[in-house]
């Protein structure tokens, strides 16, 4: 027969290892939710260092496109001025006046109202 000793002392080791048990059981959840906080970690670093680079690359084609578009400008520019020239405001004969603008033909005599001729 066990004496009570014994007895109190398996009881008291049960219990140790039924607490130990459990702690490590919680011990292995936790470190594995540490897995995977870590590897999500990683995954969202790499996002962004993603998402910077195309943010990079997204301003420096912003950079030429605005270049371009005052470029095009200036040009669209310069070619309505030279379509705005006519008889009127160039040395060019009024020959050359597009159709659909009215030709401004100049005539130095002063109009007096009467019959044209002689």
């Amino acid at each position: 027969m066990r004496s009570n000793y014994t007895n109190n002392l398996y009881k008291d080791y049960e219990s140790l290892q039924k607490k130990y048990d459990e702690i490590y059981k919680n011990y292995k959840i936790m470190e594995l939710r540490a897995l995977v906080a870590e590897d999500e970690q990683r995954r969202l670093e790499n996002k962004v260092n993603r998402e910077n680079k195309i943010e990079q690359e997204l301003k420096e084609e912003l950079d030429v496109l605005k270049e371009e578009n005052e470029k095009l400008k200036k040009e669209l520019e310069r070619l309505k001025a030279i379509q705005n020239n006519d008889g009127t405001n160039s040395g060019i004969p009024t020959s050359m006046t597009p159709i659909n603008k009215k030709k401004v033909i100049p005539n130095f005599a002063k109009n007096t109202g009467e019959k044209i001729g002689r």
